[in-house]
């Protein structure tokens, strides 16, 4: 039933052309695909997760949210630049529920943690920043730290230095790069969200160009699973990450993980 639904909705959203979430039809059809993925109980998102027969329908669902995120981000900050007085550009920008709870759990994880003394020895380095800096501006707002967002669409990229600008936030920065080939020597934090791609890929890296960092990638609950990647700590372990903490805010469809790495410990992957 859960399947049949997300495929049916899936099909819905991919005859818009443009997926921008400030469009009700586009945003109904996100929030519907929300509720359909929190419906599940525990026992069938592990069924589920677990069939062979669902990963042409996740792979179509991944690409979705992609998009749905992406073209929304781009729109929202377009907006703000068009606009002529420099308000707060995150207002109705929150498109998943819990989100500024995790950026707040987030933070309490790391000084549970006893890591944010790290922040004085470098920049926070967030992979898939996207065109609207949520996080970035909310890390550097809070922590008083420089931030460094990565992203390798050059268009987000763009529209996300123009925004930072357009603040007047000068102790933040960004990149257009590849993070599987980016040099991290830098960072004391590398935090990745969840909508991007081949994580084990950038936890190589990171280990390689920044072994003192600590890695924060955020991983999909239950089963967001379906349309988001999975981070899993068997495989970063075997990288040289080992697991401090795993944290998911109540109401909150993505849990923010924290490894840091074993040097003594040789990379197997």
């Amino acid at each position: 039933m859960i399947l049949s639904e997300l495929e049916s909705l899936a099909h819905e959203a991919l005859e818009i052309k443009i997926l921008d979430m400030q469009d009700n039809r586009v945003r109904c059809l996100h929030d519907k695909i929300l509720m359909c993925l929190d419906s599940a109980p525990p026992l069938d998102v592990t069924s589920i997760l677990q069939s062979g027969e669902i990963q042409h329908l996740r792979n179509t669902l991944i690409r979705l949210n992609a998009d749905l995120h992406k073209t929304t981000e781009i729109a929202l900050a377009q907006r703000f630049l068009s606009e002529s007085v420099s308000g707060d550009p995150f207002v109705d920008s929150w498109i998943n529920k819990g989100f500024t709870s995790l950026l707040n759990s987030q933070i309490n994880q790391w000084q549970d943690a006893n890591i944010l003394d790290n922040v004085k020895k470098g920049p926070i380095v967030v992979v898939g920043g996207g065109a609207l800096p949520q996080t970035q501006v909310f890390l550097h707002r809070s922590l008083g730290c420089e931030v460094i967002s990565i992203d390798i669409d050059e268009q987000s990229a763009t529209l996300c230095a123009e925004v930072l600008r357009k603040m007047g936030l000068t102790y933040t920065s960004v990149i257009c790069a590849d993070a599987k080939s980016f040099n991290f020597e830098r960072a004391s934090i590398v935090v990745v969200a969840t909508l991007v791609r081949e994580k084990a890929e950038v936890a190589t890296q990171v280990a390689k160009t920044a072994p003192n960092a600590y890695f924060a990638p955020r991983t999909p609950v239950k089963l967001h699973a379906m349309w988001r990647e999975f981070v899993s700590i068997e495989e970063l372990s075997a990288i040289g990450w080992q697991s401090i903490s795993v944290l998911t805010p109540p109401e909150s469809s993505v849990a923010s993980m924290l490894f840091s790495y074993n040097a003594s410990r040789e990379m197997t992957v």
